[in-house]
């Protein structure tokens, strides 16, 4: 009987301790969730900012490559996005325009490349509000639509086509074509 007497103590102990436990338990459950509901309503009330200042913004893939970027392109601002290789494909923004042999100022533009850089399809606006697009091939010819800069070779005058033209130019850069 003693025996008996003395395992029951011990499992009332034991319960006892369980229980103490489990209101410890409970208590701290409680502490957490007001804690959790407290950082939950401080977070959900905090709103988005109106305006956010960087000088450049960059987007990366899982691997960590640049795959775009936002931000100012020698001086000029712009949009330029990169294929898997990391190499520039498009880019859009105030561009150069390559005129025969000089660049002129920066106007809103796009440019597609292929993976070498070369520059295969471009269209954009002149200073002047006229449009421009133009298609180049991998051997180098190129295709103007709209507001050309040409040069003459014989006397070196530079003349700008209207918006209505089309001018073909060889390898050399020099006009193969044109209408009208």
């Amino acid at each position: 009987m003693e025996r008996d007497t003395h395992e029951l103590q011990a499992i009332l102990a034991r319960i006892e301790a369980l229980e103490k436990e489990n209101r410890r338990l409970k208590r701290w459950g409680l502490v957490a969730l007001v804690l959790a509901t407290a950082l939950g309503a401080i977070f959900a009330t905090q709103l988005a900012p109106e305006k956010i200042t960087a000088r450049e913004f960059e987007v990366v893939d899982s691997s960590g490559k640049t795959r775009a970027q936002m931000g100012l392109m020698s001086g000029e601002p712009g949009i330029i996005l990169y294929d898997g290789q990391g190499e520039q494909r498009v880019e859009l923004g105030m561009l150069f325009r390559e005129s025969g042999r000089t660049l002129r100022e920066s106007n809103p533009g796009i440019s597609f490349t292929d993976p070498r850089g070369n520059a295969l399809l471009g269209m954009g606006l002149t200073s002047s509000g006229s449009s421009w697009v133009v298609l180049s091939d991998q051997q180098g010819f190129r295709m103007n639509l709209g507001t050309t800069q040409t040069i003459n070779p014989a006397t070196g005058e530079t003349r700008e086509t209207s918006a209505a033209s089309l001018v073909m130019f060889g390898k050399d850069g020099k006009v193969i074509w044109s209408a009208p």
